[in-house]
């Protein structure tokens, strides 16, 4: 049976190879362990860090048919900016860098504010609002570095000034908000 051939990392974050004539299934060796994913030529199951993966093709129930390992390449899937990170302070948005990234997708309530940046102060003005913020680590496939998860919803809650305050003899009296 044939070896494995063009093992490629997707855009999708998956790595796909050509199928081999009279292969029934093929194994992934991921990190030197052996996961066995049918028939299907490819995988998307990293989690964060560094990789190596490489594929074998297989004849269910013939071992007398076996082809070498094709050569291995090296993925790297991000890690995900912490939602507990992320700040707020009237003005600016900032998170903590995630290394390998080549930027960051920046959401509020969803909706981008800014894609593939590479500043991780961003300027934001939330008005009288209450907003959440989420940050995906970005990476390059050229580079074979895969995005990071999205991070869990930070949420910022806007809260009103507090006037009309008034202490007699160190004790809060009649305050409103």
């Amino acid at each position: 049976i044939g070896e494995v051939s063009d093992v490629a990392l997707n855009e999708d974050g998956s790595v796909s190879w050509l199928p081999v004539d009279g292969a029934t299934s093929y194994l992934v060796k991921l990190d030197g362990s052996e996961i066995s994913v049918g028939n299907m030529t490819s995988y998307s199951g990293f989690a964060e860090g560094s990789h190596s993966i490489s594929v074998r093709p297989i004849v269910e129930g013939d071992n007398s048919c076996f082809s070498s390992w094709s050569p291995s390449i090296s993925v790297t899937k991000l890690g995900t900016v912490k939602a507990d990170s992320i700040a707020y302070d009237g003005e600016y948005i900032t998170f903590p860098s995630v290394s390998h990234a080549s930027g960051y997708n920046v959401y509020i309530n969803g909706e981008i504010l800014e894609e593939g940046t590479t500043v991780k102060k961003i300027a934001y003005d939330a008005g009288s609002t209450d907003f959440t913020v989420t940050v995906k680590a970005v990476g390059s496939i050229s580079n074979k570095v895969l995005d990071g998860a999205e991070s869990d919803p930070k949420e910022f809650v806007y809260l009103d000034t507090v006037t009309g305050i008034r202490i007699e003899n160190g004790v809060l009296k009649n305050y409103m908000i």
